[in-house]
């Protein structure tokens, strides 16, 4: 028996990427399987009328109000998974990608691009946060490369959720925390009190999967990490009385990052010292020499070499 199944969502990757895992886990050699790209408007009437079982959608704190009214004559529900921070997502090349947030002021010299809706459209529709706020540049798009592509080439942004931006747009984009009080609000619909499918359930446990309380570092600049790492390290040593020091160099230049290197050269010898320990006694260091040699075939290893390899053997 042909099986069967489809879902219906906005612009994201995250319920791509669950239905893929989806329909590598079901297996089979017979199925007729659909996941459908809409507008909101789309997505809502393909669940309510069964052409999609499940709709995959975003709500924010100021399109909340305005949806759940839509859904409710629509005879459909909305189910929340997770709560999630505006992001801008950004070429990786843009001036900004290094910042830690950014505002809609710091971005107005800059093409926004964003998913179209239907002309009659309620602004509430709109995929994106913020999409209320006036913009001098912008280009709607209808599909996703086309988006991707765009930001890209016009040095671009749009406002997702940043959420396992991956696939086809992951290597040349990445993601910087939006500075606003608005929260976006990820989850699906489906038909009111309708029993759900074997498969809806699964796609909904592999969409609760993507979910996996790091996204909130997807594509995070590791600038930004190392930093607030250290930061956390500087507040914890603070509150519980730990002396520390904060190093500082005038630059990444290699004569600053040379020198930085013989401070800790110096500072590791002068440590083995105090503690009686002879920093440069390393028969450890000398052993791995050795065997990395007899097992590149260094001549005059040969003997060991023949005595390491069956060692890795056992």
């Amino acid at each position: 028996m042909t099986k069967k199944f489809a879902i219906s969502g906005q612009h994201y990757l995250f319920d791509v990427q669950s239905f893929a895992a989806l329909v590598l886990a079901l297996g089979g050699d017979d199925y007729e399987y659909a996941l459908r790209d809409r507008t909101t408007k789309r997505v809502i009437e393909d669940v309510a009328n069964g052409e999609s079982e499940i709709g995959v959608l975003v709500e924010t704190t100021r399109s909340k109000d305005g949806l759940e009214k839509v859904f409710d004559e629509a005879g459909v529900e909305f189910v929340e998974l997770i709560e999630s921070t505006p992001r801008v997502a950004l070429p990786k090349s843009h001036p900004f990608v290094n910042a830690e947030s950014l505002t809609l002021d710091q971005l107005e010299d800059f093409p926004y691009l964003y998913f179209e809706q239907e002309e009659d459209a309620p602004v509430y529709f709109a995929e994106e946060a913020l999409a209320d706020e006036h913009r001098r540049k912008s280009i709607a798009c209808t599909d996703r490369a086309s988006l991707s592509e765009l930001i890209v080439a016009l040095n671009g942004y749009t406002v997702t959720s940043g959420i396992l931006v991956g696939i086809s747009d992951g290597s040349s984009l990445a993601t910087v925390r939006l500075d606003t009080d608005v929260t976006l609000h990820l989850g699906y619909i489906v038909k009111k009190d309708a029993e759900l499918s074997d498969t809806a359930k699964k796609f909904i446990e592999k969409l609760e999967g993507n979910f996996d309380g790091l996204n909130f570092l997807a594509n995070q600049n590791m600038s930004v990490v190392n930093r607030k790492a250290m930061e956390g390290t500087i507040l914890a040593h603070t509150d519980g009385g730990v002396p520390l020091g904060l190093i500082e160099v005038d630059s990444l230049s290699a004569h600053d990052v040379g020198e930085l290197i013989y401070f800790f050269w110096r500072a590791c010898a002068v440590s083995g010292y105090l503690l009686s320990v002879n920093p440069f006694d390393q028969p450890g260091v000398e052993s791995y020499k050795k065997n990395m040699f007899a097992l590149l075939g260094k001549p005059g290893y040969e003997d060991r070499k023949a005595e390491l390899e069956a060692s890795l053997k056992d």
